[in-house]
């Protein structure tokens, strides 16, 4: 059995609650409430192929099922082997996995128990891959997982904004600053800036080095769309958003209030509630998408356009997201960017 990740135009920032169901022989597909898809993955067709456009799509197939019969929408398919490699690519406690299907990956799991990155040998596993966390003891994900930041302090991606300040001595995470000031300089008129997809080697391979403390060269790599990339990658990573989890509940209900007492509250938030390195590091990047947006004749990236790509990468829950909220995220973000001069005041 494999499973078909469909990352549709590389959304890999997207935080919804998808809902995992199962279907014949031993399929199952991600629903996001729109209309179910096609069972077998070769039933695709021209028109479905325009609708997975707008969503993604989680299916279990058998290998004689692989044949994609859209080359385009082919290449748009990647799979892998058990359910807990989607945390590669997407926020995989967001999403709604019934017991069945992970008692069904479990069975894959005992069935299969592939020899990497499984072994034997405890210590062994710990060497050669210290995230693993399927097939080792509590202890060895214990262990990994209080001491990995000692042995990277540079770590700069999924670890706590906090570490990042403290490790690096700055005010703005390097990664951050230095993605900005190349597109700010290279990428304000660019179509598509921060929708369109890059290489993911070049992307992974980036996000190494930064981890390592070593400082990228964007204008070596020639394509403006790695470091946009890598900068909502960061925010997406970060274990606790920009926006910190405690502004969570308060920016979701800040719809209800009236027009003239959304900035009020909004810069009450930010003075008494945001942590004063969230709020300058919040506010540089504000600050850079309304200069993009200023483009959006150019780049086709409006405020609105801007706000579906970083609303979810500023702010999500500790826990589930809701798929009805997603919509008030998106459009704080989009008040961000056309009041930035008024919530922004110091």
């Amino acid at each position: 059995m494999y499973v078909g990740v469909n990352v549709l135009q590389n959304r890999t920032d997207i935080k919804l609650p998808f809902t995992v169901n199962m279907v014949k022989n031993n399929q199952y597909h991600m629903n996001t409430g729109h209309r179910r898809l096609p069972h077998k993955l070769g039933n695709f067709t021209k028109n479905t192929f325009k609708f997975t456009k707008k969503t993604l799509i989680l299916t279990f197939i058998d290998l004689e099922s692989k044949e994609i019969r859209i080359a385009k929408f082919g290449r748009k398919i990647m799979y892998v082997d058990y359910l807990h490699k989607l945390k590669e690519h997407l926020h995989f406690d967001q999403l709604v996995v019934p017991s069945l299907v992970l008692e069904h990956d479990a069975k894959i799991l005992a069935a299969q128990k592939p020899s990497y990155p499984y072994s034997s040998d405890e210590s062994e596993a710990a060497v050669h891959n210290p995230k693993q966390q399927f097939g080792v003891k509590l202890q060895h994900l214990v262990l990994n997982y209080n001491s990995k930041f000692v042995h990277n302090p540079k770590q700069q991606f999924g670890v706590k904004l906090q570490q990042i300040l403290q490790n690096y001595k700055c005010v703005i995470p390097p990664v951050v600053e230095i993605c900005v000031e190349f597109l700010r300089k290279n990428a304000l008129d660019v179509e598509g800036i921060f929708r369109r997809s890059a290489n993911a080697s070049v992307l992974k391979d980036v996000q190494k080095r930064f981890n390592q403390g070593e400082t990228v060269d964007f204008d070596e790599i020639n394509d403006v769309h790695i470091p946009a990339v890598t900068m909502k990658t960061f925010l997406r990573d970060l274990q606790e958003p920009i926006l910190t989890f405690d502004l969570y509940q308060p920016v979701v209900r800040l719809h209800t209030l009236e027009e003239d007492r959304q900035l009020i509250e909004v810069q009450r938030l930010f003075r008494e509630e945001l942590p004063k390195e969230n709020y300058i590091i919040l506010k540089y990047i504000i600050h850079f998408l309304t200069q993009v947006s200023q483009y959006s004749d150019s780049n086709k990236m409006n405020t609105l356009n801007l706000a579906i790509v970083f609303g979810p990468n500023l702010l999500w829950p500790k826990g589930q997201a809701n798929l009805s909220t997603i919509g008030h995220l998106n459009s704080f973000a989009a008040y961000l960017i056309d009041n930035y001069t008024q919530l922004f005041v110091r």
